[in-house]
């Protein structure tokens, strides 16, 4: 069966206003989907970003394409902190340990409930491939960094090592923050989501 077209946007903005009231509706969208689910309504949209419902319209002609763009907006966020990320492990003084559970926790802890429903619209809109794209990526630079580290350890254990210690550490901290959002901050909770990477990279 074929995949239907991605939603888009009636048009997207050219000019400072017009983007600044497009940024303004992914945010009030952004907010509604942390407070109310992914059944918030589009008409408190509008409200929220202090616009008139024309407005949104304007660009959004109904929900799928709304929602499309927010997970798009949220994707691109991701893979610039992805970059950012990659160039801090790159320099030679950073324990890559620390670096990747601090990111993880970090990015989770910020809004655990806006991004664990994300993960539950990318699931229901089958766009797991967007985010396990870059979550694939970042292990692949990590083993990739570990072996420049490393010339001893051949790249398939690199690789299996990065893996462990990415898609292990990714798991725990899911759950934390889907079942109990306050642990992400715990000292201990990340003394342990460090062990577990650090065990995996070493």
């Amino acid at each position: 069966m074929p995949r239907l077209p991605r939603p888009e946007p009636r048009k997207l903005p050219t000019q400072d206003r017009s983007r600044a009231l497009y940024q303004a509706l992914l945010t009030a969208s952004a907010e509604l989907l942390e407070r109310d689910g992914p059944e918030f309504a589009l008409s408190e949209v509008a409200t929220r970003a202090g616009v008139s419902p024309g407005s949104l319209y304007q660009y959004f002609p109904d929900r799928a394409a709304l929602v499309a763009a927010l997970i798009d907006w949220h994707v691109a966020r991701d893979r610039a902190a992805l970059e950012e990320w990659k160039r801090f492990a790159r320099e030679p003084e950073t324990d890559l340990a620390e670096a990747l559970a601090q990111a993880l926790l970090r990015f989770y802890g910020e809004r655990p409930v806006l991004l664990m429903r994300l993960v539950q619209l990318l699931t229901e809109l089958g766009r797991q491939s967007d985010v396990h794209g870059l979550v694939v990526e970042l292990s692949a630079d990590l083993a990739t960094i570990l072996h420049e580290r490393a010339p001893g350890r051949s790249g398939p254990e690199c690789r299996e090592a990065s893996d462990a210690a990415v898609f292990g550490a990714l798991a725990i901290v899911r759950q934390a923050a889907q079942e109990n959002p306050h642990k992400l901050h715990e000292p201990e909770f990340a003394a342990r989501v460090l062990a577990v990477v650090r065990a995996a990279l070493f």
